[in-house]
């Protein structure tokens, strides 16, 4: 069975996304059972450097989780990965954009993370770099509880919006 890919998408891929897909990865594993091999989970930066590491507030604040970020590499987005994604969640509505921008064709898997867990289309995850360890804090617990939210669709019927 070809797994279902999720696409992951930030600015610079050191922050928000990574730590998503720590999240996303941790719920999966807890909720999905044997099902969680059925989904692969990827991250990318519309301006991601190539080849960086996470933030080092990123790690920190998910190592507090129980999850290691300390092997990310940073990748920036091209068309291939949003070609192969069958999800695509974007932190902001920019990054969205950027998305639909580079292969407009992926309008209908792409969704910011708020538009997809929760019905919310005026709200981003805001970009917590430089601001603290406690706003990477909040950003974690604010992408938490989204995720979880994914987590219920997707398993429920990994194939609707």
């Amino acid at each position: 069975m070809l797994a279902y890919r999720i696409l992951l998408v930030c600015t610079g891929n050191t922050c928000r996304s990574p730590m998503a897909g720590a999240i996303l990865r941790d719920l999966l594993a807890q909720r999905a059972g044997e099902r969680a091999g059925e989904f692969v989970v990827e991250t990318a930066g519309i301006d991601a450097e190539p080849n960086g590491q996470a933030h080092a507030d990123a790690i920190a604040v998910m190592r507090e989780q129980g999850l290691d970020l300390s092997g990310h590499v940073t990748r920036r987005l091209d068309p291939e990965m949003v070609a192969q994604a069958d999800l695509i969640l974007t932190m902001s509505r920019a990054h969205k954009q950027a998305v639909l921008s580079m292969h407009p064709r992926a309008a209908e898997k792409t969704f910011t993370l708020l538009e997809y867990a929760h019905n919310d289309l005026e709200n981003d995850i805001k970009d917590p770099f430089g601001k603290g360890r406690e706003v990477y804090r909040t950003t974690a617990a604010e992408l938490r509880r989204a995720l979880a939210a994914v987590v219920e669709k997707l398993l429920s019927d990994p194939f609707s919006s």
